[in-house]
């Protein structure tokens, strides 16, 4: 495997053309899950200089002040080899548009057929049974902007719009998708839909502002309810009445979900813990975090036994430019991995998907000066990542899901 000869340290990648205009985004690529509302970013005050009182009848002039230097802002980095993908792995890239990357060749095709007013990003991707859900949502470059649109992709058809909504996750049940449109106007309440995957509407119910659906466990909703001061909860709420069924945990806020599993961050004073869960039975592990750590995304492994986080860059606080990171954590042993060669700026974290396998973790990471994004895929059993030649475009933000060649992603 030869060496990038690219060391991508900043500065705009090669992409071909103009650069396009412009929940998270926080990274590259937003994953294939989630994203959205209830992202957490730590933002701390800038410390000051002491002043300078001086000594009873004094008249020796006091200190010149100290020059303020500016921290360099961060750039983002995706440093690896250029050869060595995975065969047989295919990565859909959303953002400024849909795009499916073979990790082997870094061949790209684009995606045809599903509209993209300006305003709008592709945010997520969801895969279901035979094809792939993808919401056309606020590219975050400004403005007022309704919900977004949610179509169904299957290889060979043309895309179906499902309901307007601002994100989507699976029913327990077979061909059912819950959609979560998120309020407009201060006090409206958000809206909880229920289609199924042949675009039926089953529900249309209006729920608490400070609720975030995550999951459908099958023994009801998972529902984390967020306050205006002091931590939130993290909830089973029945889907037909919408009542509070158990209380689970209390919540900072919600890092990932699974319809089995869990993890969330609590702080308190100067510490902060993530806490990993099954939801109905079983030990939680909980893994100390330093207070200036904010968690961008996480993502279980489709085994559910190791969790990809990603974290910010942080702008402020005790490490003032230190670069955003990925790590792979160990459920069971409790071992951390850093992922090598990756770094996002300020407020920035990278975006991640598994494989199917579970043997590769795609990630992804913005340019933000420019809105465009790189791929690559890195081997959890070790070594580098595997970067992918060329950009894609991103905005604002995006999103990215790992298929399988003989998944669903075009």
């Amino acid at each position: 495997m030869s060496v990038v000869s690219e060391v991508i340290s900043g500065g705009p990648p090669d992409h071909p053309g103009a650069n396009p205009s412009p929940r998270l985004v926080v990274g590259a690529l937003a994953l294939a899950v989630l994203v959205t509302g209830g992202t957490w970013m730590a933002l701390q005050q800038d410390r000051t200089a002491p002043v300078h009182r001086g000594t009873p009848g004094s008249t020796a002039a006091p200190p010149s002040p100290l020059l303020e230097v500016p921290a360099r802002p961060l750039r983002p980095t995706l440093t690896g080899v250029s050869a060595g993908g995975p065969s047989g792995l295919r990565l859909l890239a959303g953002g400024g548009a849909l795009t499916v990357v073979d990790a082997e060749s870094g061949a790209r095709s684009p995606v045809k057929g599903v509209p993209l007013p300006p305003g709008r990003a592709f945010t997520q991707l969801l895969p279901i049974a035979g094809g792939t859900v993808v919401v056309v949502g606020d590219d975050q470059s400004g403005g007022e902007i309704g919900p977004g649109w949610v179509y169904l992709l299957r290889p060979g058809r043309a895309p179906v719009e499902l309901v307007r909504a601002d994100e989507v996750f699976l029913g327990a049940r077979p061909g059912r998708l819950w959609g979560f449109v998120y309020p407009r106007q201060p006090g409206a309440k958000a809206t909880l839909v229920e289609v199924t995957t042949g675009g039926r509407l089953l529900s249309r119910r209006p729920v608490p502002q400070s609720w975030q659906p995550l999951a459908d466990t099958g023994s009801g909703l998972l529902v984390a309810a967020y306050r205006e001061e002091g931590p939130g909860e993290l909830t089973l709420v029945d889907p037909m009445s919408l009542r509070v069924l158990r209380s689970l945990a209390q919540v900072t806020y919600v890092a990932a979900a699974t319809p089995r599993m869990a993890a969330w961050v609590i702080c308190g004073g100067a510490t902060c813990d993530l806490v990993v869960g099954h939801l109905r039975a079983g030990p939680r592990r909980t893994f100390r975090l330093d207070a200036n750590d904010g968690i961008g995304r996480a993502v279980f492994s489709p085994d559910e036994r190791r969790l990809a986080i990603a974290h910010f860059g942080l702008h402020g606080g005790e490490r003032p430019g230190t670069p955003g990171f990925v790590e792979l954590l160990d459920l069971e042993t409790g071992q951390h991995t850093r992922v090598p060669g990756v770094g996002t700026p300020e407020k920035q974290a990278a975006d991640l998907s598994w494989s199917p396998d579970g043997r590769w973790l795609a990630i992804g990471v913005r340019w933000p000066e420019d809105g465009y994004q790189r791929l690559g895929v890195w081997p959890v059993s070790g070594g580098p990542v595997v970067a992918l030649p060329g950009s894609l475009p991103g905005g604002n933000v995006s999103a990215l899901l790992a298929v399988t060649s003989t998944g669903a992603a075009a």
